[in-house]
């Protein structure tokens, strides 16, 4: 799509401040697209994190936050790759699914020199026993910390020592097997019906999190800038964990920083 006919629908904020505002437009299309492709498929996904949190407080993007993130329960995120592989929506047509570590990320192939992507988290079980839930916890941590180590590719002595030490302890393993462990570790236990729910793809500060295992099967529609999006009925409890009991307050000036857009211009420009 020419960015120079693309329709500004931002209406949340006024100005560019971050310099994101056609990333936000571009990925308002995609989340669009998203949306008519679970509709189609009868898939059931919430936005996440940031996105949910832009949603609820922002009613749109966050000014300065540059990606999107939704949340599927796994039987739903297994079907939603599936039905991407049947090319019947522009969704299906326009994107391509990179898997970078244990978190895959739907890139639209249509936005130029703007890298423009979504987050899809997995909701898997999580054991009502206290030794089970710890005993998975622990080790869905040491497999995605094996992963990173081996997928790490930063400079620096301390990066190196780790991507040493994640191949001496899986060295017999291919990256494809390590991967396939993850999933099957991750999706342990999901055959039983428990109280609770957790993405354990997400990052460092959602560790350990749970959720009610109802809070995926109530969802609305909330204002999104000038349409809506799905959201999960009690976002208070998934918000005030993620974020604390003042997730309505934005925070100081000094955090507002885009991660994601900022930095891959920055590798493009080494």
């Amino acid at each position: 799509m020419a960015e120079s006919i693309m329709k500004d629908r931002i209406i949340t904020y006024q100005g560019d401040e971050y310099g994101i505002r056609k990333a936000h437009n571009l990925l308002l299309l995609l989340l669009e697209k998203l949306d008519a492709h679970c509709k189609f498929y009868g898939l059931s996904y919430s936005l996440a994190y940031g996105s949910m949190l832009g949603c609820v407080r922002e009613k749109g993007f966050i000014p300065w936050d540059d990606d999107v993130d939704i949340v599927m329960k796994r039987s739903d995120y297994e079907r939603f790759f599936h039905t991407l592989s049947e090319g019947r929506t522009r969704l299906a047509e326009d994107c391509f699914v990179e898997m970078p570590l244990f978190l895959p990320k739907l890139h639209d192939m249509t936005t130029g020199n703007i890298p423009v992507f979504i987050d899809v988290y997995a909701a898997d079980s999580v054991p009502d026993n206290w030794l089970k839930r710890q005993t998975k916890f622990v080790v869905v941590q040491f497999v995605k910390e094996i992963i990173k180590g081996r997928r790490n590719h930063l400079p620096g002595v301390i990066h190196l020592v780790r991507k040493i030490g994640a191949y001496c302890i899986s060295f017999p393993f291919t990256d494809d097997q390590i991967s396939s462990l993850y999933t099957k570790v991750a999706t342990w236990g999901n055959e039983r019906t428990t109280s609770r729910l957790s993405s354990y793809c997400s990052g460092h500060k959602s560790y350990g999190k749970y959720y009610p295992a109802g809070m995926y099967d109530n969802i609305q529609y909330l204002p999104f800038e000038d349409t809506k999006m799905p959201v999960v009925g009690n976002y208070d409890i998934y918000l005030s964990k993620e974020y604390g009991q003042n997730y309505m307050t934005p925070p100081p000036q000094s955090k507002r920083n885009p991660a994601h857009i900022m930095k891959y211009k920055q590798n493009r420009n080494k």
